[in-house]
């Protein structure tokens, strides 16, 4: 199937929070490194990958040019950090990779990850909103990935391996964005607002009694969603990335899915507490 392919955009992933080293080693890892020899053995010229800004710790989500930082409790996670060290030990001059770190995706046709299973959870009250310097939601359209994909994948110049953050046009505070879909979705607000460094042990603490002894923001999810301003910076400079749509209009294509996919939730309802577990 490589027979006279230049180059390969490997946007596949596996949505999953939980510790499932199995499944997420199945399904995603094995398969994109196959993919990646095969490419290499077929002499494809470049290869755009699909990873996302969580895989950087906290304090270094900005700066893509570095590493992961591996979790024990996210195997989904550790998988697209290997993908990634795979990639760039095996860049070279034949063989370009530009490895795009996205944030949170958003709109049409968004029926699972992270933004689903966040709001999902804005209802129960008790889901607290991160404020300060962690408490940003990197939104970005499905169309701006589009974009982003195809001028990685046509970008001159480039050395032989790029890691770049990919977000849309505005990166809004969660207040920003809760407060939208409440006044214009009628979502809750959430009640408790708390910075990162105290909504985990307060989600442990509080919904170990409320919940039936699952947490209602399990760290899986909330390592997403802990995130300082990002900006695209480094991806207009290097591949002349240039994002459309403002996440408004995103989370709007996004709540017309919900409402018209029979097998979304509803988002106007509380989760039933056999829902909280990732």
């Amino acid at each position: 199937m490589l027979n006279g392919i230049d180059i390969i955009c490997h946007a596949a992933g596996w949505p999953s929070f939980k510790r499932d080293n199995n499944l997420s080693k199945k399904y995603y890892l094995e398969p994109s490194l196959d993919l990646i020899n095969r490419a290499l053995e077929w002499r494809v010229k470049r290869f755009v990958n699909l990873s996302n800004i969580a895989v950087a710790s906290m304090a270094n989500k900005n700066n893509a040019a570095l590493e992961g930082k591996p979790r024990s409790y996210t195997s989904m996670l550790n998988c697209m950090i290997a993908v990634e060290n795979y990639l760039k030990a095996h860049a070279k001059e034949t063989f370009s990779v530009v490895n795009l770190r996205i944030g949170i995706y958003s709109g049409k046709q968004l029926t699972m990850g992270v933004l689903p299973a966040l709001l999902s959870r804005v209802n129960s009250r008790w889901l607290p909103e991160v404020t300060g310097r962690y408490g940003y939601l990197p939104l970005i359209d499905g169309r701006d990935i589009g974009q982003a994909f195809a001028r990685a994948a046509l970008a001159p110049n480039l050395p032989f391996y790029e890691s770049i953050n990919i977000v849309g046009p505005v990166v809004p505070s969660q207040t920003d964005v809760y407060n939208f879909m409440h006044t214009e979705f009628k979502l809750a607000r959430p009640v408790i607002k708390l910075p990162a460094r105290l909504t985990r042990p307060y989600t442990y603490l509080t919904h170990l009694m409320i919940h039936n002894k699952q947490q209602l923001l399990p760290v899986g999810l909330a390592t997403f969603i802990y995130n300082p301003m990002i900006d695209n910076r480094k991806a207009t400079r290097l591949i002349g990335y240039n994002p459309d749509i403002h996440w408004t209009a995103s989370l709007q294509d996004y709540w017309l899915t919900q409402h018209n996919n029979p097998h979304s939730n509803d988002l106007s309802k509380p989760l039933k507490h056999t829902d909280f577990n990732l």
